[in-house]
């Protein structure tokens, strides 16, 4: 999984590159290439799943296993709180490259984040 997303990261980047720059829509278009990229990325599998097919793997209703799901949240909780500050820091950084470069400015600083991230 971890080499499709890694595969999947420049051509996000790059339709984000085509928006921003060949098209001058700015932070319009890397939202919307960020839009874009999550739609084709749920769609793909929800198509595969609804279909009816052979695989073990498919969509069928599901019951809470309550002990579980308690550990689970439990055992998570270090990643949400490390996710929850790197957004924090993350938004605050957009607003100063906002004010002091512009759209095109976090647009750019987007596109390398997630260049570098994979």
């Amino acid at each position: 999984q971890r080499e499709r997303s890694a595969q999947a990261i420049p051509g996000r980047s790059r339709f984000g590159s085509l928006l921003l720059v060949n098209h001058r829509r700015g932070i319009r278009g890397a939202a919307l290439a960020t839009a874009t990229g999550q739609f084709i990325g749920a769609a793909i599998p929800l198509v595969y799943f609804a279909r009816k097919n052979s695989s073990l793997l498919r969509l069928t209703k599901t019951g809470i296993d309550w002990k579980i799901l308690r550990w689970a949240c439990g055992n998570g909780s270090s990643e949400m709180v490390s996710n929850l500050s790197s957004s924090i820091v993350n938004t605050l950084y957009n607003y100063q490259l906002m004010r002091l470069a512009g759209e095109n400015g976090v647009a750019a600083y987007g596109s390398v984040m997630y260049y570098f991230r994979a």
